[in-house]
């Protein structure tokens, strides 16, 4: 995951600078925590994306999933 992320990051200075970009990719079932976890340590969170309470809940159930499948 992370020579793709490498390469799609690459791709992406190439043709916009550094502009933030948003790419749609596929990943694995099996691979959501570790993405959640990468996302996390990059400030990207249920926490950031969404308003309010319902943000804090959906955060903590990520925080949970992370930690029961990556531990």
């Amino acid at each position: 995951i992370k020579t793709e992320h490498k390469r799609i990051i690459d791709s992406g200075k190439s043709i916009y600078g550094n502009a933030p970009i948003f790419f749609r990719l596929r990943a694995k079932i099996r691979d959501a925590p570790e993405i959640l976890w990468m996302l996390r340590n990059h400030s990207t969170s249920a926490g950031v994306l969404f308003e309010g309470y319902d943000g804090v809940v959906k955060d903590m159930h990520e925080q949970v999933l992370i930690e029961k499948f990556l531990n």
